[in-house]
């Protein structure tokens, strides 16, 4: 996974999964971060190993993965 790659972020809520593709914007060893928002601070930052977003604010309970494609 490298700069400018295409991964698909899901959001986990309310029962409910939905899945949306962004661009990695940034790649420091095993975390991306994605283009989600016009300011860098605000944008998703994620674990490419677990999947895990590093930076969600986890309201009333909706998460946030990364789907990470089986080799």
């Amino acid at each position: 996974m490298k700069k400018g790659d295409k991964v698909t972020m899901r959001f986990h809520g309310f029962g409910e999964v939905s899945e949306e593709e962004y661009t990695v914007i940034k790649k420091l060893k095993e975390i991306i971060t994605l283009d989600t928002d016009e300011d860098i601070k605000k944008c998703f930052k994620f674990d490419i190993k677990t999947g895990k977003c590093l930076n969600d604010n986890r309201y009333m309970g909706c998460y946030r993965t990364l789907k990470i494609e089986e080799e």
